[in-house]
């Protein structure tokens, strides 16, 4: 009796303190996006042919991602697409589709055109590809202004393979802690929205 008493108690300290750790982390992840500040990733490359299309294409899909009306179309996106931003990480069409399907709910207005500041020609272990940078500038709940950069990495077919969201131009904390904490509020997103947005 006396163990399983004490068993429950630390059970319930240990997920009271692994809430607040995550509490923690979080807004610690989403306090260093608002204050902090960068610079573009990389620079425009006029040479770059194969670029111009996807920089259009993708120019066109995060403007209608961010106006609130959700994504219209999954075909531009590989299936295990990943987007992430200091508040969290989505994994997959689906996740992502959700996020942005609540987005709606934070009345985004665009407060100046996304705009392409850079883009050049990846390569990695799966293959060519080409990164687009844009230029983002929001305004949620009436009130709230926020400047990102959007960074989006397409692969050599033409898909969308990662978004990633950096509020004032700030790289993501990217060290384990913050990453499975964004993981975890991507997760639980994904789970409300389907809940509680119809």
């Amino acid at each position: 009796m006396v163990l399983t008493v004490y068993a429950s108690r630390l059970l319930a300290t240990t997920t009271k303190t692994a809430f607040a750790g995550h509490v923690i982390l979080s807004f610690s992840s989403m306090a260093y996006g608002c204050l902090a500040s960068g610079a573009s990733p990389i620079q425009d490359t006029d040479a770059n042919e194969l670029s111009a299309p996807v920089s259009e294409f993708v120019l066109d899909t995060i403007t209608q991602m961010y106006s609130g009306h959700g994504i219209l179309s999954t075909k531009g996106f590989c299936r295990s697409v990943v987007f992430e931003d200091p508040a969290a990480k989505c994994v997959g069409i689906n996740e992502i589709s959700e996020a942005f399907r609540a987005l709606q709910w934070c009345q985004p207005v665009s407060l100046s055109k996304p705009k392409i500041i850079g883009n050049a020609a990846t390569l990695d272990r799966t293959g060519l590809g080409v990164m687009v940078v844009l230029e983002l500038h929001q305004k949620y709940f009436d009130k709230f202004k926020v400047k990102s950069l959007i960074v989006v990495e397409v692969d050599e077919t033409g898909l969308i393979k990662r978004i990633e969201e950096r509020w004032n131009g700030a790289s993501l904390l990217s060290t384990r802690p913050f990453s499975i904490s964004r993981r975890f509020n991507g997760l639980l997103s994904f789970a409300a929205t389907q809940i509680l947005i119809r």
